[in-house]
């Protein structure tokens, strides 16, 4: 048996928003520029084993990562 104690990053979103001004000259009223990233693994596991406890036998998710742009006409 193994410690099952541990640290995942497990989402991360991030965001910027650029709403039409005088120094943004777009076509839409505002425009939002995105990322996702999901799975992105564990910062600290209190095993000295190379064990993901959430996955101790099969293999872990898939790191996803997601850029987007969505307007607003």
């Amino acid at each position: 048996y193994f410690k099952g104690d541990h640290i995942r990053l497990q989402y991360i979103h991030l965001s910027y928003f650029l709403e039409k001004t005088n120094r943004y000259k777009h076509p839409c009223r505002d425009i939002e520029v995105y990322g996702n990233m999901s799975n992105l693994g564990i910062l600290w596991r209190a095993n000295n084993e190379d064990i993901d406890p959430e996955f101790p036998s099969v293999i872990a998710p898939p790191k996803t990562i997601t850029l987007g742009v969505r307007g607003n006409f």
